[in-house]
């Protein structure tokens, strides 16, 4: 499922008896993570906790809190350390064409069994489709019409043949990380990635190297600007090296130490500037 500007929202949320027993807190974050999930252009899946409550800027731990509140409805779920929004790709899948119908007859059942609406500057009580659906008639039988007394049948339109898109290479960098995280970062940061890395074989070894220090320090594999930060220091997670030498190369240097999950990026940054001011002096 690719990356959409806009999502489904379904009218039914109204009548939601889930949605309806929410907190107004809550339910604008379930409206939050349906946004994101979008955002992200997969089957549901969510960023990391950390990346979420940074777009929102709210607190890591009060909004990992609202999830597990969420998920209790149902809402949301957590498969092998990951957040999904349930059932969201098939809420967002192309209706088809028995699923319109189908829910053209409940509308029109429904109608008919509370009322139905009323035309402002008549008065007049009216099935909201009779319009469309007169208009469609009508054009119908006047085509017949003329058809009869032409004899002559509509000419048929060329068929066109749409050439297909070319599908963009995937950027080696992108490659590479998800060959060390089996998993794809976010398809917004792509661009930033390939920028930062580059394609050069040099700096492609030297981002696995970092991927792989950062997995091994045990931090989120989530967080790719946290290591796309050390790849532009020219730093590898771990050691003060400068990842030139052997292993990354460790000359001295102030190691870094690990992150605390509840500091912020801000702090964590602060820290990776602090490091390297210590190594330089």
């Amino acid at each position: 499922m690719r990356s959409y500007y806009w999502i489904k929202l379904y009218h039914e949320i109204l009548h939601d008896p889930k949605m309806g027993r929410l907190s107004d807190r809550l339910w604008r974050r379930v409206i939050e993570m349906f946004l994101m999930a979008g955002e992200c252009g997969e089957d549901g899946t969510l960023p990391s906790v950390e990346d979420m409550a940074w777009t929102l800027r709210v607190d890591q731990a009060g909004l990992q809190a609202e999830l597990e509140a969420i998920a209790e409805y149902g809402i949301l779920e957590m498969r092998d350390e990951q957040w999904f929004v349930t059932h969201f790709l098939e809420r967002q899948e192309h209706m088809s064409v028995n699923e319109r119908v189908s829910r053209h007859r409940n509308r029109v059942r429904k109608q008919q069994y509370y009322g139905t609406e009323t035309k402002p500057e008549t008065g007049v009580q009216q099935d909201c489709n009779n319009i469309v659906t007169t208009r469609y008639t009508d054009k119908s039988r006047v085509d017949k019409s003329r058809v009869e007394i032409d004899n002559t049948p509509a000419p048929e339109k060329p068929k066109t043949r749409k050439s297909p898109k070319e599908k963009q290479p995937m950027p080696a960098a992108v490659q590479i990380f998800y060959a060390n995280t089996e998993r794809y970062p976010v398809k917004a940061l792509y661009q930033d990635i390939d920028t930062t890395v580059g394609h050069d074989p040099p700096e492609l070894e030297r981002w696995a190297r970092v991927i792989k220090a950062w997995l091994g320090q045990g931090w989120n594999k989530g967080n790719v600007n946290g290591m796309l930060e050390f790849f532009r220091r020219n730093k590898i997670p771990g050691n003060g090296g400068n990842g030139h030498g052997k292993n990354g190369g460790n000359h001295g240097g102030v190691g870094w130490a690990k992150r605390d999950p509840a500091a912020g990026n801000s702090e964590f940054l602060e820290q990776i500037a602090a490091a390297q001011r210590a190594e330089d002096g």
